[in-house]
C-alpha cells in the first residue's frame, strides 16, 4: 500500500544485517541516495508516481516482490559496490626493484578482485599497499611489464584494462570507494560500462537516450553526468547498437531479440 502512493521501499533482512551488517549498510546508503535522487528528479519534473491498487494475493516471497512504485520513466537501477583489493605485502626495499615474479603476482591479485581494472588503478593498488604516496615512473614501469608477462603467461588478459580469463563483468558502484583515480571516467572500463549499459535497458525495459546515460552513470557510482562521462557512455551506446546488442525503437534503446 506504501509503494501504491509512491513510497520507495529497501527492505533489510535482520539475518542478511546480523550476518553481513558491512555489505547491507552500503546497500542501504545506496538506497537512500538513490531515493534522495529519484524524490529530487520528481520535484523538478513534476512525475507523479502512478498509483496502483495493492495485491490482494497472499502466500509470495516477500523477498520477490518488486520495491519500486511504476514510473513513466527508467527507474534507477542498483549495481554491487566496487571492492578494491587489499592483501599483505613486505614492504622491503624498493618496490621497482621487486622481483618480476612476485610483482606479477601483486598485479594478479589485484586483478582477481577488481577486474577489469586500468594499469594505472593496478600500480596505484600496490603502491598504496606498499605505503607509498605517488607512483613514479620506474614504479610504473616495473608493474606495467609485470602485467604484460602476467598477459604472456596467460594468467591475465587485456592491454590497457586487464581481467582474469572468462571474468564475468559486472557493472560496479564506486560511490564508497577510497581511490580517487576509480572515480575519473576515462578509468571506466568500456565492458563495465557496456555492462551497466544492458542492466539498465534490461531492468526498465527501455530507456531513452538521456535516460540511458544517466541511469548507467548512476550504477557506476556518478551522482551526476559530466560531459566526459556523457561522451564515453554514449560512446559505448553507439558501439553496443552497432554490435546488435541494443536497438533504437520508438526513441528508446532496447535489448536487441
Amino acid at each position: 500500500m506504501l509503494e501504491a502512493n509512491g513510497w520507495i521501499i529497501h527492505r533489510v533482512w535482520s539475518a542478511d544485517w546480523y550476518m553481513r551488517p558491512a555489505e547491507e549498510l552500503q546497500k542501504l546508503k545506496l538506497a537512500i541516495e538513490n531515493a534522495r535522487i529519484e524524490w529530487r528528479e520528481r520535484d523538478e519534473l513534476g512525475i507523479a508516481p502512478k498509483r496502483s491498487e495493492p495485491s490482494t494475493e497472499t502466500g509470495y516471497d516477500d523477498r520477490t516482490s518488486s520495491t519500486a512504485p511504476i514510473q513513466d520513466r527508467a527507474e534507477p537501477t542498483t549495481s554491487v559496490p566496487y571492492r578494491e583489493a587489499s592483501f599483505g605485502v613486505n614492504p622491503v626495499g624498493e618496490l621497482h626493484e621487486v622481483p618480476q615474479s612476485r610483482l606479477v603476482e601483486y598485479v594478479v591479485k589485484v586483478v582477481e578482485t577488481e577486474g577489469p581494472v586500468h594499469i594505472d588503478e593496478i600500480a596505484s593498488r600496490i603502491r598504496s599497499l606498499w605505503g607509498l604516496q605517488r607512483t613514479g615512473s620506474r614504479i610504473q614501469k616495473a608493474i606495467s611489464q609485470a602485467a604484460s608477462i602476467a598477459v604472456r603467461k596467460g594468467l591475465i588478459v587485456g592491454t590497457e584494462f586487464f581481467a582474469l580469463p572468462g571474468q564475468p563483468i559486472v557493472a560496479r558502484n564506486r560511490a564508497w570507494v577510497n581511490s580517487p583515480t576509480l572515480r575519473k571516467p576515462e578509468y571506466l572500463p568500456p565492458e563495465e560500462v557496456d555492462a551497466a549499459l544492458v542492466q539498465v535497458v534490461s531492468d526498465n525495459f527501455g530507456a531513452s537516450a538521456d535516460e540511458i546515460a544517466v541511469s548507467a552513470a548512476r550504477v557506476l557510482g556518478f551522482q551526476s553526468t559530466s560531459a566526459q562521462l556523457r561522451s564515453i557512455i554514449d560512446k559505448q551506446v553507439s558501439a553496443l547498437t552497432t554490435r546488435g546488442k541494443l536497438a533504437y525503437r520508438n526513441e528508446l534503446y532496447v535489448l536487441n531479440e
